[in-house]
């Protein structure tokens, strides 16, 4: 039973997991861990716009980076996401985590594998 002081559920765990504002979410046999916040400090943290500092560079497993393609993936640039490489991404979460300007690089990357992953099996889909 969650105390009623809960705002943030993660599943999965604090780098790589997914949050969820509703708190009725299933647990099924593949579920890990769940951690559960009474403060949101991320939502508290105002996004501000790149510095091009290079720390979420310097952190990626994959050379990739992160800043261009999070915004080619927050603008619907799927085919230059993917033609940087997006697909590479290993969803570490380092980015985020080291981003001064505490921009949702990770998500953003998260967000376009899936679109381009979704357009993939369409394509598949129709031949």
């Amino acid at each position: 039973m969650l105390s009623e002081k809960v705002t943030k559920l993660v599943a999965g765990g604090p780098m790589t997991g997914t949050a969820f504002t509703e708190l009725r979410i299933p647990v099924t046999k593949t579920s890990g861990g769940f951690l559960a916040f009474e403060e949101d400090d991320v939502a508290a943290r105002p996004i501000t716009a790149c510095i091009r500092c290079g720390r979420c560079v310097s952190v990626r497993p994959a050379m990739l980076v992160p800043q261009i393609l999070a915004t080619n993936a927050a603008y619907g640039e799927f085919d230059k996401f993917e033609k940087l490489h997006g697909m590479e991404c290993v969803e570490c979460g380092c980015c985020s985590y080291v981003c001064p300007a505490y921009r949702p690089l990770a998500q953003n990357m998260k967000l376009g594998k899936q679109a381009v992953a979704a357009a993939r099996r369409a394509a598949a889909a129709k031949k």
